[in-house]
């Protein structure tokens, strides 16, 4: 349930809480009617740590499945009660699953575009925008990139022990159920979580559309920016997916200069995505300036949506590689030990023993990615060619000119897609778990 917000743009959010709490709306009127937007900074602090909360909730969660359960047991066993028990045995293991969850949220909120720029939050990410084709463009840039800097080392630096803490290893054994309170309490710090963040946002969106309808509004077509959505998405979680694939299967037989090549992975999908579509807007118009016969290849790269999927696979390719890469760690090799002595070739050994055991983390992996490409913002605004809107491109231009029914019919339109594709994803993974 605390996952569900991933699925609402963290732009589309800013547009309703700006909405909803306008002096006008529909929670401002009652609780704000003080004349004053709902923009700066503490409101894109509000909507961004709405949209934060779920990847903070994955890694903290994941932390805590991982938790010895006999060492809860046994100190239980000693009468130890609840409050010392988290305090000596489980937040020591949790500092560093929330220090780097704090560096990763940090990390997203400096990279943040379209929630800033939709509530009116002066930033170096939108400023890198609006100066993408200026003089200052290589100054922002930098300064964005020294900004960022710190927080890739701290991450990285974090993920070096991430062999460690996978490594324990203790009996699977039911936990201890909370009390009806404590049950109560957490599933309803849960709901409200779900509600703001989800339930909310979509009868918001609803609501512009069906105002649009009983006023007669024209809304604007949404196929051609639908089947862009969908047809980047899709190829471009194929192609990081199969680039993941290739990647794992190289560093997971080799050791020598695993550390660095599992660098060059992470390094690029860290950097903000404007830092990186404008890092390839500006090669592109450079190379464009060096001979015509440069200029016709850069025109054909552009106009094809070839740079753009460059460009999302740069910034998405660590995900698809995180997901994948325990996947490759926990392959047997004594199944391709044995299949390769009973005379099976490498792609019998791949379509038989690797590929069912890495098939429901391809499935993970591709709809992260899909996820990902189909709610970008900056990349495709600063890279997709002009005939290939998408419904992201769709919604920021329609929020930009105050039409709310457009921007509900094409946030609907983009939450229906990836709800579509990650039930799909999720059936076709349970065939394999």
């Amino acid at each position: 349930m605390a996952l569900v917000p991933l699925t609402i743009p963290s732009y589309v959010l800013a547009s309703i809480f700006r909405d909803a709490f306008a002096p006008s709306g529909v929670i401002g009127t009652f609780f704000l009617d003080r004349g004053e937007a709902f923009t700066g900074f503490w409101a894109s602090v509000i909507v961004l740590t709405l949209a934060c909360t779920p990847y903070a909730h994955l890694l903290v969660g994941a932390a805590l499945a991982r938790c010895p359960i006999r060492e809860e047991e046994a100190a239980r066993v000693m009468g130890a009660n609840g409050i010392t028990v988290f305090r000596y045995i489980l937040v020591p293991r949790l500092k560093g699953p929330l220090m780097y969850a704090f560096l990763l949220v940090t990390l997203y909120v400096v990279s943040d575009f379209g929630a800033v720029a939709v509530l009116d939050c002066d930033v170096l990410t939108w400023e890198l925008y609006k100066q993408r084709n200026g003089r200052s463009v290589f100054g922002v840039g930098l300064m964005l990139l020294l900004v960022v800097a710190p927080l890739i080392a701290g991450v990285r630096y974090l993920r070096s022990d991430e062999s460690e803490e996978f490594a324990v290893g203790d009996a699977v054994v039911s936990r201890v159920e909370l009390s009806p309170l404590s049950r109560g309490f957490a599933y309803a710090l849960y709901g409200v979580f779900a509600t703001v963040g989800c339930l909310m946002p979509i009868v918001f969106v609803t609501a512009w559309v069906l105002d649009g309808l009983a006023n007669s509004v024209g809304f604007t077509s949404l196929w051609g920016a639908a089947s862009m959505t969908a047809i980047y998405a899709l190829v471009g979680g194929l192609v990081v997916c199969a680039l993941s694939i290739v990647i794992g299967w190289a560093l997971s037989g080799s050791t020598r200069h695993r550390k660095l090549l599992d660098i060059m992975v992470y390094v690029p999908s860290s950097l903000p995505g404007i830092l990186i579509a404008v890092g390839c807007l500006q090669l592109t118009v450079g190379l464009a300036r060096q001979a015509s016969e440069l200029k016709s290849l850069m025109d054909f790269l552009e106009s094809s949506s070839v740079i753009l999927l460059l460009a999302f696979t740069m910034r998405f390719l660590a995900t698809g590689y995180a997901a994948l890469r325990p996947a490759f760690n926990r392959l047997d090799p004594q199944k391709d030990l044995a299949a390769r002595s009973l005379g099976a070739s490498r792609w019998q050994r791949w379509r038989w023993i690797r590929l069912p055991s890495l098939a429901p983390s391809i499935a993970v992996a591709f709809a992260l990615t899909f996820l990902s490409i189909a709610k970008e913002l900056p990349i495709t605004l600063t890279l997709a060619p002009l005939d290939q809107k998408t419904l992201a491109y769709h919604i920021f231009d329609a929020q930009a000119e105050g039409d709310l029914p457009d921007v509900g019919l094409a946030s609907l339109c983009l939450v229906s897609i990836i709800l579509v594709m990650q039930t799909t994803v999720q059936s076709w993974r349970r065939r394999y778990e």
